[in-house]
């Protein structure tokens, strides 16, 4: 199909994964008050990365990166809470600026990854419209 690709791939299942994180820092800061709140993280880049590497360890052809495609767009996108001690005596740790900062630097994140599939399909438009 066109468009499969493990760059392809990968850029969908990182946006679905900064859009979950950035839900979860709206979730964390939304309940800055809430006493007893633990604020929540999200991880899938250590996972989205192994699934990657095993893919170029063992896959040599076209139809066998296409059989792993599946692996990286379901790679698993974990939300836990955070364990941290709290430095607050209602027991909530949020912290009010870190998340801030998180938000924007995931914003970024998802930005620059719209980018780069806007990119890819726009290259890919442009291989096709050529051949006619």
């Amino acid at each position: 199909m066109i468009g499969d690709s493990i760059s392809s791939s990968v850029v969908k299942r990182a946006l679905d994964g900064v859009w979950e994180r950035q839900r979860a820092i709206s979730t964390n800061l939304a309940n800055y008050d809430t006493p007893g709140f633990k604020a929540k993280v999200v991880t899938f880049e250590d996972a989205l990365r192994e699934e990657v590497m095993k893919i170029q360890d063992t896959a040599k052809t076209r139809e066998e990166i296409r059989s792993h495609l599946p692996a990286i767009e379901n790679t698993n996108i974990r939300v836990a809470e955070d364990r941290t001690i709290s430095q607050r005596l209602d027991g909530n740790n949020v912290d009010m600026d870190g998340e801030s900062i998180e938000l924007a630097k995931a914003q970024l994140q998802y930005m620059y990854l719209t980018n780069s599939m806007t990119s890819m399909y726009a290259r890919l438009k442009t291989a096709l419209s050529s051949n006619n």
